[in-house]
């Protein structure tokens, strides 16, 4: 266990030293999207872990804000039929995060079937973004593409 936590530490360290030459860099803001929108993953799967961890619960409401300030713009970019769909898959997940109609969301206290259902919106988001032109390996920078696989690896080891 104590051997598990200090690879996701380190993995998230790396992470965090990755993430200011990108943004140094000044690449584009669908690189950090995706990368923030990895990230998501491994903080709702730590919520999981530890649902009543008020740290866990604040860095993924961040992270979700951070995605959601990039996303619209991204959202735009995309082939009129995926619009749609996207703005369908990033609606449902935004209210099963937050909550709606009275009914709390998955950042509100940990609930199974939420925490299921947010997956199957966070995978098909998730299979749009990393299929369009600008992050495909050949349009990608050598620290894009380390930025991209760290996040993965991150987001992947935590859930």
């Amino acid at each position: 266990m104590f051997v598990e936590k200090g690879f996701a530490r380190t993995l998230v360290a790396a992470m965090m030293l990755l993430a200011g030459p990108v943004m140094a860099l000044e690449q584009g803001e669908e690189i950090l999207m995706a990368g923030q929108f990895n990230l998501l993953s491994a903080d709702l799967a730590m919520i999981g872990y530890d649902p009543e961890n008020a740290d866990y619960l604040m860095q993924a409401d961040d992270t979700l804000t951070t995605v959601s300030a990039m996303l619209p713009s991204w959202v735009e970019g995309l082939a009129p039929e995926q619009q749609s769909q996207a703005r369908q898959e990033w609606s449902g997940l935004v209210e099963i995060l937050r909550g709606s109609d009275g009914y709390p969301g998955l950042l509100e206290g940990y609930d199974l079937n939420l925490d299921a259902n947010q997956r199957i919106h966070y995978d098909t988001l998730q299979g749009i973004i990393f299929a369009g032109p600008h992050l495909q390996d050949a349009a990608l920078s050598d620290i894009e593409k380390i930025y991209l696989r760290v996040t993965s690896v991150v987001a992947g080891y935590v859930a």
